[in-house]
């Protein structure tokens, strides 16, 4: 009898450990600047000297709104300055009006899947409608 109440706790124990450590995990939230304060959103393919800008408030507001719902968190980890393991990217630099340092993150697909990198902060997955809408900026006056 004590044998099985012995197994009982133990399996009480597992279990709601399990679950306090799978409540634990993170869902980090990509952050970007407020809408409000960017002058510019420049935006540069990494092969290319080609820089496409974005000034106007309204659309500033809604490429940074859009990037920021179709995200979802991974576990993979930013540790560079820059993405590595990747042939291609586009960065996506933020101007601020008040403040001297510009924000920056890059938008790349690894393994058919899209992602948005914010240099040693986080790696986010995104919506291919959000790399769709970037790729349609640089051809547009092209």
């Amino acid at each position: 009898m004590w044998t099985c109440m012995k197994k009982i706790i133990i399996m009480i124990v597992c279990s709601i450990s399990f679950l306090v450590l799978s409540a634990c995990v993170s869902k980090k939230k990509l952050i970007l600047p407020e809408p409000e304060t960017i002058s510019v959103i420049s935006i540069q393919k990494k092969i290319s000297e080609d820089i496409k800008t974005i000034t106007k408030r309204e659309e500033i507001s809604k490429l940074i709104d859009e990037i920021q719902k179709q995200s979802t968190s991974t576990t993979l980890e930013s540790l560079n300055d820059q993405p590595t393991n990747v042939k291609d990217y586009i960065i996506i630099k933020f101007t601020h009006q008040n403040e001297e340092n510009d924000s920056v993150v890059y938008l790349y697909t690894m393994k058919e899947k899209q992602y948005i990198e914010q240099p040693y902060v986080g790696i986010w997955q995104v919506s291919p409608d959000i790399a769709n809408r970037i790729e349609e900026i640089f051809l547009v006056d092209s």
